[in-house]
């Protein structure tokens, strides 16, 4: 059971007039949902059926869209007040965001509107009660204005009707001015009071002996009595008579000061004896206080649906707390109000916004806040209680002391303080300053609650809100960073159904297939991966099991040709609740043909290294060796030649033995730049190679062409020694096996890469055919994990009679540094916690 503005319980009959059934239906499930029960729904699709259910009058409120095939825009309202029942509520639902044609519709009489889309159900039915309310209100108001018209009619014409009897004879109704309920005042043209009626002694507060002979000054507050006096003396000299004749409202001033709004009478009238002025007065506070109120209640009301209004409009709480300050202070007619929200650090209310003219009040608030004055004051209470606190005195309250004299001086004599909520929480309070005693009336509390009550729901929308442009933004985020990863994985990436069909594929596996993502969805996993390897069943099993699978499985690719792939499965869900299976692939092709070839390393690095050792010492035996030999016969001969005294003999034999001596340091030497040469220590690469050119070539068999553009580029250590001995070997194998008599060097550099070209004119080999070969050539083995180990890579180029390019790129920076910091990638995650991660 619902209730409306008063607490009464209702349930209201609502005509929704609305041509499109999914929005009414959607109107109808919000109704449901905020209010149950409340409204009992009757539909319309068209104006023309909508006018035929009106007419017989069963309505309570009527609830219409602007946009109908049959009647677009404002017309609607028109023809609904042409032909509706003059009390029925109209409240305009459009889907075009057009605030005139909302202001348009209020204009020919709708009660509120709202925006298709941004209306729920609490904010609809809100609506709707208002709406009911305030036409109930506003007829109240024009019965009571209508009465209040007719009595002061009627009153007026009593009042003339009397001045035309006082001025006929103004003796003979001595008798009526004793009995009537008007003050009747009698003076002559000094303004001296002679006549004065019981009636005007209980309005005034005078007895007749205290003021006859008195002037009629002693009846008006002081502010008016020198314009009276004024008026008295332009009367006297024959000018113009204002008042005379006519009825007027005007402050008077009772004994004891009190002022008070009168109704003035005025006529005057001649005798021989003078002329005299007789006034017939009404005390109307009465009268004021009623239209005040009733003033005050349409103020409350239109300030209600300015807040419902601005919380629609704002876009944060900021902006929403401006307008409502504003709204309160011009429509409820205070001095000033401020919003504050609560400091979890300090005892004060942080002011976020204003409205009004406080003269200083509220910078003198923020001083005494800034020098640490100890604030109990009510805002505090009503955010602590969670309660509106009122002080209609607030000179006299005990808890606004310290800021009496401020208040006193600026015109403050009453205060309030509503509590704001977020999501059931005090978060600050709406604070406003009257300037009349007793100014926060039941009614007037009450409607000051329903503003505080509407931006409480209006922060809690903007807090919904906040929340879910911060969720969606992280999941954009998450899944903007999940498809970077998925498109630059150099992992092969399937996502998958249960029963194998192929959603995403991934660059990586597009490539490690053979396959476009299209044709991999067409085919699905049992093309892609081998049905017969007895690891898959079990995979699954454990993947649908545990959530998570890590393993070995025999994978195929479009040419037919298998092989093995590490394989890591994690189960997730993705937004509609269905199960998707994530499969990591890496090709385990080359790590394991790394593998074998790690294992048989350390018995190639032997043979290289007594393949090497052979060569020295065939070098040093058949060359170096003979010329030791020489050298020790022409020592012997010098020896043998000086025991016989044949010195000439003997100074040829050390000439013969010195060169032969020379000869061999020059054959160590050479022997020594082979293995390292100093210039590659010293001056780098270009250097080495120019001097390893320079002895290549001696033989005069080779021609070999070198360009560099290295420039001033210093290089890692590790770059230099792999080129140059890929060089070595490459010259070698061209030289002596390929019988090359041309050799090109090219050597660059990029930003990342230093890449050496040698391409020569030799026989050239198949190179196929020594990748197959189950044991490769040891010189290619050899110089393939040198460019490996420097963070590069070695590709041939041969065909039988055609020579040989051989292109060789390391990495710039040393391979310690690129993988320093680097750790392996985690395995998923399996069991209990794996599932738990899965659900959150």
């Amino acid at each position: 059971m619902a209730k409306d503005l008063n607490g009464h319980a209702s349930n209201y009959r609502l005509l929704l007039l609305e041509d499109d059934s999914d929005d009414a239906l959607l109107v109808q499930a919000s109704l449901e949902n905020a209010a149950p029960r409340e409204f009992e729904l009757t539909r319309a699709a068209r104006l023309a059926d909508a006018l035929e259910l009106l007419a017989d009058g069963r309505f309570d409120v009527m609830l219409s869209d602007l946009g109908l095939p049959d009647s677009p825009g404002p017309a609607t309202v028109q023809a609904i007040r042409e032909r509706a029942p003059a009390g029925l509520p109209l409240v305009v639902l459009t889907g075009r965001d057009d605030e005139a044609l909302g202001r348009d519709a209020i204009k020919l009489g709708a009660q509120d509107y709202l925006m298709k889309g941004r209306a729920d159900g609490a904010l609809l039915a809100r609506a709707l009660r208002y709406a009911i309310e305030r036409k109930r209100l506003e007829s109240g108001l024009r019965e009571a204005n209508e009465a209040l018209a007719r009595r002061v009619a009627e009153r007026t014409a009593e009042l003339q009707a009397a001045n035309a009897a006082l001025r006929a004879n103004v003796a003979r109704d001595h008798a009526m001015m004793q009995a009537t309920t008007a003050a009747i005042i009698t003076a002559d043209d000094e303004g001296r009071i002679l006549k004065w009626n019981p009636a005007a002694g209980r309005t005034f507060g005078y007895r007749e002996a205290e003021v006859l002979g008195q002037p009629l000054t002693m009846l008006m507050p002081p502010r008016h009595r020198e314009r009276y006096e004024n008026g008295l003396r332009r009367v006297k000299a024959g000018g113009r008579r204002h008042m005379v004749g006519r009825t007027v409202e005007l402050e008077a001033s009772a004994k004891g000061g009190r002022e008070f709004p009168i109704a003035l009478s005025l006529s005057e009238w001649e005798t021989s004896e003078g002329r005299y002025f007789t006034a017939i007065i009404h005390d109307i506070s009465e009268r004021r206080r009623a239209e005040q109120t009733l003033a005050r209640q349409r103020d409350l009301y239109d300030a209600l649906s300015r807040t419902n209004e601005a919380i629609v409009r704002s876009c944060s709480p900021e902006e929403l707390f401006e307008r409502v300050c504003r709204i309160v202070v011009e429509h409820g007619r205070f001095l000033f109000a401020w919003i504050g929200l609560v400091d979890k650090k300090s005892p004060w209310l942080n002011e976020v916004a204003t409205y009004g003219v406080d003269s200083g009040y509220l910078e003198l608030r923020r001083k005494m806040k800034s020098e640490g004055v100890l604030n109990l004051g009510l805002a505090r209470r009503a955010v602590a209680s969670g309660a509106h606190v009122v002080a209609n005195d607030f000179l006299a309250h005990p808890a606004t002391t310290i800021w009496h004299e401020a208040a006193r001086a600026r015109g403050v004599r009453a205060f309030a303080s509503f509590p704001l909520r977020r999501m059931g929480e005090v978060v600050g309070a709406l604070n406003i300053y009257a300037g009349a005693l007793g100014a926060f009336t039941d009614d007037l509390v009450s409607a000051l609650d329903s503003v505080a009550l509407d931006v409480s729901y209006a922060l809690d929308s903007f807090q919904r809100e906040a929340a879910r442009r911060r969720s969606e933004e992280a999941l954009r985020e998450s899944e903007e960073r999940f498809r970077g990863l998925f498109v630059n994985s150099h992992d092969a990436i399937l996502h998958l159904t249960p029963d194998g069909e192929i959603l995403d594929a991934n660059p990586a596996a597009c490539r490690l297939f053979c396959r476009s993502e299209d044709d991999m969805r067409r085919v699905g996993r049992n093309v892609l991966v081998d049905s017969s390897d007895p690891r898959l069943a079990c995979a699954l099993a454990r993947g649908r099991r545990h959530g998570a699978f890590f393993g070995e499985l025999a994978f195929r690719r479009a040419d037919e040709t298998e092989f093995n792939g590490e394989v890591a499965i994690s189960v997730f869900s993705d937004k509609e609740g269905r199960a998707i299976i994530s499969m990591l692939i890496r090709d385990l092709s080359e790590r394991k043909r790394v593998e074998r070839l790690t294992r048989a390393l350390p018995q190639q690095i032997l043979a290289a290294q007594e393949e090497e050792r052979r060569r020295i010492s065939t070098v040093l035996h058949h060359d170096v060796g003979s010329l030791a030999v020489g050298t020790a016969a022409y020592l012997d001969a010098i020896e043998a030649d000086l025991r016989v005294g044949k010195i000439p003999d003997a100074r040829a034999a050390v000439r013969r033995a010195r060169t032969l001596f020379s000869t061999t340091v020059v054959r160590l030497k050479d022997l020594a730049l082979q293995l390292r040469p100093v210039e590659l220590d010293i001056l780098g690469l270009r250097a080495a190679l120019r001097q390893h050119f320079v002895m290549v070539t001696k033989t005069g068999r080779t021609l070999i062409e070198f360009r560099e553009t290295l420039g001033s580029a210093k290089l890692p250590e590790i770059a230099g020694t792999t080129l140059f001995r890929i060089a070595q070997e490459a010259l070698t194998n061209a030289i002596e096996h390929g019988g090359a008599t041309k050799v090109h060097v090219r050597l660059g550099l990029s930003k990342q890469r230093i890449t050496m070209t040698i391409r020569d004119n030799g026989t050239g080999f198949d190179v196929a055919a020594i990748a197959d070969q189950e044991t490769p050539r040891m010189g290619l083995r050899v110089m393939r994990e040198m460019a490996s180990a420097a963070g590069g890579e070695l590709e041939i180029e041969s065909s039988p009679g055609k020579g040989c390019t051989l292109r060789a790129t390391v990495a710039r920076t040393p391979p310690e540094k690129r993988l320093a910091g680097a750790r392996p990638a985690p395995r998923p995650r399996t069991g209990r916690r794996a599932r738990a991660g899965r659900r959150a």
